[in-house]
């Protein structure tokens, strides 16, 4: 058996201890160890487990992008948008990265394009704090390059916004994983095509961090069908088709 362990150093013994390893070594793996061990014990007090530790981000926009691409998306999503490049007079061609959104699902031999938007709607219920109007147009027009240029019927395509929610607790009363709350349109647009109608789509945040991997046929098919919600939704009438 191995002797018992000694006193332990109190904190600032230890600070100062890992200060003087910090001083005499200069691998790389060991520097970044001490120096988490330091950050640690300067986080820490006298009564540490009365702490509580969190691990997150700022940035969880990101992070929501990922996920949704991680459960959903094609992996050479590249292939189906559109590409630009400047044609400079004072250096060579160059090819800019292709236009696209955050993801786009295949399922049931039907193309469903999905932009992740980490907005807070789902906690205020203002109008503002949905996606606006160029991020509505730029999404109508990833629909009309699959429509028009890679020959996706459009019959067979869909335009959606997924944003996260609480099922536990949001103004919309769902308790549903994935919830449909609306449509967005395009005021320029005769809004006939599936795809002009954009789907609003919330999802459970937590469910999702639980079940992002490995592309869930479960959980394609119930975003499929409520994203799918705009077959039996009445069509949007053109802004020219407007009398005063």
């Amino acid at each position: 058996m191995p002797e018992q362990p000694g006193p332990h150093s109190n904190k600032k013994e230890s600070i100062s201890i890992l200060n003087a390893k910090l001083g005499n070594t200069n691998d790389d793996k060991k520097r970044n160890l001490f120096q988490a061990m330091k950050n640690m014990l300067q986080f820490m007090d006298e009564k540490t487990s009365e702490k509580q530790f969190y691990f997150g981000t700022d940035d969880f926009d990101h992070v929501w992008e990922k996920l949704i691409d991680k459960a959903f998306g094609e992996r050479d999503k590249e292939k189906y948008f559109p590409h630009s490049r400047w044609l400079l007079d004072y250096d060579k061609h160059k090819e800019k990265r292709p236009l696209m959104p955050d993801t786009i699902m295949i399922y049931n031999g039907k193309y469903y394009i999905l932009d992740a938007k980490c907005y807070k709607y789902d906690r205020t219920a203002i109008p503002e704090h949905l996606p606006n109007g160029s991020s509505i147009n730029k999404q109508i027009t990833y629909g009309e390059y699959l429509e028009k240029y890679k020959g996706v019927d459009a019959k067979s395509l869909f335009n959606a916004f997924i944003m996260p929610y609480n099922m536990a607790k949001n103004f919309f009363k769902l308790d549903t994983v994935v919830g449909n709350i609306g449509k967005a349109v395009g005021d320029w647009r005769f809004n006939k095509k599936y795809y002009e109608r954009i789907q609003g789509i919330v999802m459970d945040t937590r469910y999702l961090m639980h079940h992002y991997t490995g592309n869930p046929i479960k959980e394609k098919a119930a975003l499929a069908e409520c994203i799918e919600k705009v077959l039996s939704r009445t069509p949007v009438p053109s802004a020219a088709d407007k009398t005063d």
